[in-house]
């Protein structure tokens, strides 16, 4: 057996509740087999591997001299069993939790065998516990499903995989890590010369409006690389169809922008400049 596969099959074994004493008997009768054999080579004593190998792994992992590694060896003799599983004598790189094999892709943690490119309770190593709430474990990485971030509200409280894909007419806000409602009524036909300020805490903030209501939004925004659209649907996820602003006919741009308007003056501001010193914005051309 090649050292890497010894090591791993005996801390293996020790974590499902094999004793030393209980290993090294097991390793004498593997001795004993080997030597059998070499004496009397022309002797059956197993499968065509002389059978020492899986008989040493035999007793290790249910004693030796007992029902379980004299029917696990008996098995071994015919090329099936434990050891042609995930023993000596496999080829699939299984490895053994208890007395059972694992599937293979799947590792040994605390006598269970388990996916640790999957299980959240072990993930990408034994122990390795995903900690934050909604999070799943892929490819051996904690993280947030499709859908959803990670967010910790600026207020207090948990962090937690939030969902960020609003509903039409919302928008999602980091600082609490739920969709909020965008619509400010007052702004509603507001256009490109008519913008009103409409946010005490952010002065670049005014008016605008959307086909799912009026929205308060940074004047600064600017129109660069905005793509045209008649209503949301012609636009990306996260986005909102902003109409007759300076910015043309309709531009499709991040719903998120009316989350750096709070209306509540000891919300936090995000105040959005402009990307681009020259060039038209949403309230100047």
């Amino acid at each position: 057996m090649e050292d890497h596969r010894f090591d791993e099959l005996t801390k293996s074994l020790t974590r499902s509740g094999f004793t030393r004493r209980q290993m090294l008997k097991g390793m004498a009768g593997g001795i004993a087999g080997t030597f059998m054999a070499a004496v009397f080579p022309n002797r059956a004593w197993g499968a065509n591997l002389g059978n020492s190998p899986c008989a040493h792994f035999c007793a290790m992992v249910f004693g030796a001299d007992t029902p379980g590694a004299n029917a696990c060896t008996s098995a071994a003799a015919h090329q099936r069993g434990l050891c042609f599983t995930c023993g000596p004598a496999s080829t699939t790189g299984q490895v053994i939790c208890g007395t059972v094999c694992c599937a293979v892709g799947e590792s040994c943690c605390n006598g269970a065998c388990t996916n640790l490119s999957s299980d959240v309770l072990n993930c990408g190593t034994c122990g390795n516990a995903c900690q934050n709430s909604g999070e799943v474990c892929q490819s051996g990485v904690c993280t947030c499903p499709t859908g959803t971030v990670l967010c910790t509200p600026t207020a207090g409280g948990a962090t937690t995989c939030a969902a960020n894909v609003c509903p039409t007419g919302q928008v999602f806000n980091p600082d609490t890590c739920m969709c909020e409602a965008v619509a400010h009524p007052e702004c509603t036909g507001a256009t490109c010369g008519t913008f009103t300020p409409c946010s005490s805490s952010n002065p670049d903030c005014v008016c605008a409006t959307t086909d799912a209501g009026g929205v308060c939004v940074p004047a600064s925004t600017s129109c660069a690389g905005l793509a045209p659209c008649a209503s949301t649907a012609d636009c990306a996820t996260g986005e909102l169809c902003y109409i007759n602003t300076c910015c043309g006919p309709g531009v499709c741009a991040p719903a998120a922008l009316a989350a750096m308007c709070p209306t509540n003056t000891a919300a936090p501001v995000r105040i959005m400049t402009s990307s681009s010193s020259s060039g038209p914005t949403f309230a100047s051309r």
